[in-house]
């Protein structure tokens, strides 16, 4: 995580307790949908086919080849799936 991304998303849980929501909006609101500025930022950034879930996938990996064991850096096996729904064998390890 960068320094930059620390910040800004300790920025968002300031003054937050553990039940409430992490990304809100100035009124409190909780973030519900952001399909539309995650598309305009995607594409102003160049990557317009960048899923969400793509950087779960990533963030995954990078735990893996940190060392940590997979099933720990995995809440489930969805995440070591590519978008066609097939297992990514590089980031299998034996337990």
């Amino acid at each position: 995580m960068t320094p930059l991304l620390r910040q800004l998303l300790q920025e968002c849980i300031r003054g937050k307790g553990p039940d409430d929501f992490d990304l809100t909006r100035k009124d409190g609101r909780p973030v519900g949908d952001f399909h539309g500025s995650w598309e305009t930022a995607t594409t102003k950034a160049g990557v317009p086919d960048l899923l969400f879930h793509d950087l779960r996938r990533t963030a995954v990996r990078n735990m893996i080849r940190a060392g940590i064991l997979e099933r720990v850096a995995m809440s489930d096996h969805v995440a070591t799936k590519d978008r066609s729904g097939e297992s990514l064998p590089e980031l299998r390890v034996d337990l």
